[in-house]
């Protein structure tokens, strides 16, 4: 589990994020079209954005019940999320591909793989807040995946 500490810091890194409270939150046309990854849309590695959606990851993988949760429906929606992370709105990147990555072999049937990445992001975030993820943790991954987190 998250602590309150951890799940107040993320909280405060959300603060121009929309929270995310329902499934309807999470419109595909939200999402960058460009070639960049969605992990990198607020900014690349070293940056705030960047820390913050680190942070928001680990989060997720704690609420999730951490490396011995692995197998459960939390934990590979989790992991299916990092795994997005590295697809992009454009080119390449934007199918679903698998990879030869943890987060990747984690996700168990989540992710489809040959079909478009963007709506999978929806998805599994809509999947995840009703799972009762943190909704502030959720936030700063969508921010991040949007590209309008800030500092």
């Amino acid at each position: 589990m998250a602590t309150r500490k951890a799940t107040s810091k993320a909280a405060t890194t959300a603060t121009t994020a929309t929270t995310a409270t329902t499934a309807t939150t999470y419109n595909v046309a939200a999402l960058p079209t460009t070639s960049v990854q969605y992990r990198q849309a607020s900014g690349g590695t070293g940056t705030v954005q960047a820390n913050n959606y680190a942070q928001a990851v680990r989060l997720l993988y704690g609420w999730a019940g951490g490396p011995a949760a692995k197998g459960t429906h939390n934990y590979q929606h989790v992991a299916a999320l990092v795994h997005l992370g590295w697809c992009s709105g454009n080119g390449a990147r934007a199918t679903v591909r698998k990879a030869n990555s943890a987060a990747c072999n984690n996700s168990g049937n989540v992710l489809v793989f040959g079909q478009p990445a963007a709506q999978q992001v929806c998805n599994v975030l809509a999947w995840l807040a009703a799972a009762q993820a943190p909704n502030a943790v959720l936030a700063v991954v969508w921010a991040t995946y949007t590209g309008t987190a800030t500092a």
